[in-house]
């Protein structure tokens, strides 16, 4: 249940909420997500090394959310360097923070 399943390598991609049987990635990984409202705007832009955990936390933050597609990373280094390109890439209003 861990193995990426999305559309290029080192990527997955679901739906909200996450369901405990849906591939997604494993504690400890370093991931980028990208997530989406119904309109498939992206909203919000996050790094975790935790992530269905966090995605148990917006559930509750942010209504309205219903995709999601993380993006795999090799250290929390390079997370916090894509998380910024994405965050300047998509300006996603539910972020405060539009870059470092």
């Amino acid at each position: 249940r861990n193995l990426p399943n999305g559309p290029t390598p080192g990527t997955w991609v679901g739906m909200l909420p996450l369901d405990q049987d849906e591939p997604a990635p494993m504690f400890g990984q370093s991931v980028v997500y990208v997530l989406f409202d119904a309109s498939n705007v992206p909203a919000y832009v996050g790094s975790t090394e935790g992530f269905r955990a966090r995605m148990k936390a917006h559930m509750r933050e942010k209504p309205g959310l219903v995709r999601w597609l993380a993006h795999g990373c090799a250290d929390r280094e390079s997370a916090y360097l894509m998380e910024d390109r994405l965050l300047k890439q998509h300006k996603p209003y539910l972020n405060r923070k539009q870059g470092r």
